[in-house]
C-alpha cells in the first residue's frame, strides 16, 4: 500500500442495490445523466412488510420511509444474507420497452464446503406487476418472512426519482431529494478490522462507492463539501467538459444489520457497540452519504443530452 493522502483517493469498487436489503451487483463503470442523483435503479424496489407497517405508500407520490417498514438487511438480516441476487437492465433497441430482471439464488446448506448457491426464483421482470407480485409471494412464504409483502417501487413508467435509502439526510438537507450514494474508506475498514481482531469485507456495510488511498476516517471530514471524479483515462482538462461530483451531506450511523457478515450469516458482531467501544471519537459510524452532481464544462458545444458522464472503477475523487 503506498502512502495514503488526505484529499484523494481511488475507486477501487462500485455496487447497486436494486432491490432494498438484497445483495449487490458488482459493476464496472456507471453511466450517469444529469437529473441521476444515484445510481440508475439503486434502491428503486423494496419489500413493504403490509401487514405489519403502519404507513402508506403511494407510487405516484413516493415519500421516504424508515427501514423498519421493510423486508431489508435492518429487519431480518440473517434471513436476508442467505440470498444472492443479479439485476439487468435490458433496453429493446427495436422499440421503447425496458425489463428490469431480478434473478435469486439462496445459499446451500452445506457444512465445512466452499459457499455454494443455488437457483432459487427468475429471472422475473420488476418492470410488471406479475414480477413484483412473484417477489412478494416468494419472500412472504412461511420458511421465509411469514408476513404479507408488496414489492413496491415509484411509477415504473417514470425516471428513477425516489429511492428507498436507509438515510433521511438527502430528505433534510438537499430539499426532499431521497437519492443518495454511500461511500466507504477501505483504510477505514481496515483500521477497524485491526482494532476489532477480525475481517470486514466493505460489501458489508452495503457501500456504492468503495475508495481507497485516502487516510482512515478522513471522509468524515468532507461532510458539507463537494468532491470532483477524475477520470482515469482522461487527458482533456477538468474545467473544459462536464464533470460528476458528489456533495457529501453526513456520516452514516451503523444499524444491527451491519453485525451479519453477508458471506457467512452464522458469523455475527455487534458493529455498532464496537465502534463505539474502540473508536469512541467517532461513535457507531462508518460511511458517507452522498449526492451526484453533474456539473457542465464550459465549451460552448457542450450539452448533456448528448453526451454521457460515467463513474468507472480506477478513477480518482479529489476535494475540491
Amino acid at each position: 500500500m503506498s502512502e495514503l493522502s488526505p484529499s484523494s483517493m481511488t475507486v477501487t469498487k462500485l455496487l447497486r442495490y436494486a432491490v432494498k436489503g438484497l445483495s449487490g451487483d458488482e459493476l464496472s463503470s456507471v453511466t450517469l445523466t444529469p437529473n441521476d442523483k444515484t445510481f440508475p435503479d439503486d434502491r428503486r424496489f423494496a419489500l413493504f412488510k403490509e401487514s405489519s407497517s403502519h404507513k402508506i405508500f403511494d407510487e405516484n407520490e413516493p415519500e421516504w420511509l424508515h427501514k423498519e417498514n421493510f423486508l431489508c438487511a435492518f429487519s431480518d438480516p440473517e434471513m436476508m444474507a442467505n440470498f444472492q441476487s443479479s439485476y439487468q437492465i435490458i433496453k429493446c433497441e427495436e422499440s421503447s420497452e425496458i425489463k428490469r430482471l431480478l434473478t435469486l439464488q439462496r445459499r446451500s446448506e452445506g457444512s465445512g464446503g466452499p459457499l455454494e448457491f443455488k437457483h432459487a426464483l427468475g429471472p422475473i421482470d420488476l418492470n410488471t406487476e406479475d414480477g413484483r407480485q412473484e417477489l412478494s409471494n416468494f419472500f412472504a412464504q412461511p420458511s421465509l418472512a411469514n408476513e404479507r409483502l408488496k414489492c413496491i417501487s415509484q411509477n415504473v413508467s417514470e425516471s428513477h426519482t425516489h429511492q428507498f435509502g436507509n438515510t433521511s439526510s438527502g430528505v433534510k438537507k438537499n430539499l426532499g431529494e431521497t437519492r443518495t450514494v454511500h461511500l466507504v474508506n477501505e483504510a477505514t475498514i481496515r483500521d477497524v478490522e485491526e482494532k476489532f481482531g477480525m475481517i470486514l469485507n466493505p460489501s458489508r456495510f452495503r457501500p456504492n462507492i468503495v475508495v481507497d488511498g485516502l487516510e482512515p476516517w478522513k471522509e468524515f471530514e468532507f461532510v458539507g463539501k463537494r468532491l470532483r471524479i477524475i477520470k482515469s483515462n482522461s487527458s482533456e482538462s477538468k474545467s473544459s467538459f462536464a464533470s460528476l461530483e458528489l456533495q457529501v451531506l453526513s456520516k452514516t450511523v451503523r444499524c444491527a444489520g451491519v453485525g451479519v457478515d453477508p458471506f457467512d450469516p452464522k458469523q455475527k458482531v455487534d458493529i455498532p457497540q464496537m465502534l463505539s467501544k474502540h473508536f469512541p471519537e467517532h461513535g457507531p459510524y462508518l460511511g458517507v452519504y452522498a449526492v451526484i452532481v453533474c456539473v457542465e464544462g464550459n465549451t460552448s458545444d457542450f450539452t448533456f443530452d448528448n453526451n454521457e458522464l460515467s463513474l468507472s472503477v480506477g478513477d480518482r475523487i479529489e476535494v475540491i
